[in-house]
């Protein structure tokens, strides 16, 4: 169920990406595969990385040359947008063409579907639904910031904030200026949010639920310690994949700068709500987006989690039944499946650890805030 469905969306993403020059990978319609592209075809990526980069670095400056007219709501406003925008660039920083998440993706496509049991069904249910509202944030999160752009176009961390003076601001720039402006934040935001997605929705999270799945699967009645050693190798395999094609950059990046995502981005909605001018567009566009943050989060840090367990839980089960002392070898040579991030792993309560300290830093912040 999952791969039919999963390689529909990967393949109508990267139509999209490729018609944007934003991604480093293509759909091979002959073997129905993903691939990395060529050298010379992947130069307007990277220089749409590039770009991006550049970008982020005149958003801070925006910000910076603008603080002191600016409230703590609109700060809070500021620093959400740059901070989506480091989030979407360091995700899809990969200015030379990683094979490993090619890798990763291809296994999880052509693997064979089977009849799935009903809590795998809803777990893949779950992975493609994150990739629909993938899709659709392609067009919101832009969309909202060129529209943006134009109503307030003064406002950082917008470019125009820092080419526009005060006195072009208090009379309001021109109609023409606006459309420009918007035009290069709606481009440069669609690149961005389309490549980063990709290797957190569509390579990370049904990644880290097959994993769960497939271990969820493996019976200590059913199977004999043969099925559970060659199963379990498998998954080893697998694991090795993922923790190379992920633990350097992507799953780093969700795990060290998606949590400060969710605390910046709730402490913006609670102080818009708390402003004596509430913009109902401005609040539910970050009340939504930091719902993405918050569901995406707390699914994949469960399952990563889960995996750690899981692995724990079935070592544990089939070592009690072994009796062969070289089965027994086999099984302290074993080691729990841990997903990576940098040279960390993720274990049973870290999910709950990395909510805790949402909640605890954004109580501090409103309490510091006033």
């Amino acid at each position: 169920m999952l791969s039919k469905n999963l390689a529909h969306c990967v393949q109508r993403h990267l139509a999209y990406s490729n018609f944007h020059k934003s991604g480093n990978y293509e759909w091979d319609s002959v073997q129905g595969l993903v691939a990395l592209k060529p050298d010379a075809t992947r130069r307007l990526a990277v220089w749409s990385m590039l770009i991006q980069g550049v970008h982020f670095v005149l958003q801070i400056g925006s910000l910076l040359f603008n603080t002191e007219r600016l409230e703590v709501a609109q700060v809070g406003e500021a620093t959400c947008l740059i901070a989506i925008n480091f989030s979407a660039f360091m995700l899809r920083l990969d200015l030379y063409g990683d094979h490993a998440p090619v890798q990763v993706i291809n296994f999880l496509i052509k693997k064979e579907d089977i009849e799935p049991t009903k809590s795998e069904k809803t777990l893949s249910i779950l992975v493609i639904a994150f990739c629909y509202i993938m899709e659709v944030t392609y067009w919101i999160f832009p969309l909202g910031l060129g529209l943006f752009t134009i109503i307030f176009p003064c406002k950082p961390p917008l470019l125009s904030a820092l080419f526009f003076s005060p006195e072009e601001c208090g009379a309001g720039p021109a109609l023409q200026f606006k459309i420009i402006f918007s035009l290069v934040e709606f481009i440069i935001a669609r690149q961005a949010v389309m490549s980063g997605g990709y290797y957190a929705v569509f390579i990370l999270l049904p990644s880290v639920i097959y994993l769960w799945t497939e271990l969820a699967k493996i019976s200590d009645v059913l199977a004999n310690f043969d099925v559970f050693k060659t199963t379990y190798e498998k998954l080893r395999v697998f694991e090795t994949a993922l923790n190379s094609a992920t633990a350097g950059r992507i799953f780093k990046t969700i795990a060290l700068v998606f949590p400060f995502n969710q605390i910046e981005i709730s402490f913006t909605c609670i102080k818009l709500h708390q402003s004596g001018d509430v913009n109902l567009g401005k609040l539910a566009f970050f009340l939504l987006t930091y719902l993405d943050f918050l569901a995406f989060c707390l699914l994949v840090f469960t399952a990563t989690a889960k995996i750690n367990t899981l692995s724990k839980k079935r070592i544990s089960q089939f070592g009690r039944k072994i009796k062969s002392k070289v089965d027994k070898k086999v099984m302290r040579g074993m080691s729990p499946l841990r997903i990576k991030f940098g040279d960390n792993f993720v274990e049973a309560i870290t999910p709950l650890i990395i909510q805790e300290f949402c909640i605890r830093q954004l109580i501090s912040l409103l309490i510091v805030s006033g």
